[in-house]
């Protein structure tokens, strides 16, 4: 089954960390069972604030596999994209890298 969330109707305005967590919550709601579509109509900018609270969080927890499989978003601009893809960049990143290896301290 498949879920549209329209962020416009999810949010309050400010597009802030509590925005991102309503959005968070609306999705984590739903991901298990239903495929989500976000629908970022009307949704011209967004926050470094509201992504950290949504998609970052929503990434480490589910992983960028399980999320691109689960969540498509639309209508959205250029803007909104790019700053989606370096937060959910900035996770995946930070999950491959050598610092985050179990062995990356124990070098005897």
């Amino acid at each position: 089954m498949v879920k549209v969330i329209n962020v416009k109707d999810t949010i309050k305005n400010n597009l802030d960390h509590e925005d991102g967590s309503r959005l968070y919550h609306a999705i984590k709601s739903s991901i298990k069972d239903d495929k989500i579509v976000l629908d970022f109509s009307d949704v011209e900018i967004v926050t470094s604030s509201f992504l950290n609270t949504s998609f970052r969080i929503l990434t480490a927890e589910y992983g960028y596999d399980f999320l691109k499989e689960h969540l498509q978003i639309k209508n959205t601009n250029s803007s909104i994209n790019r700053m989606i893809k370096d937060c959910v960049d900035s996770v995946r990143n930070a999950e491959t890298s050598p610092i985050n290896s179990p062995n990356y301290l124990d070098k005897s």
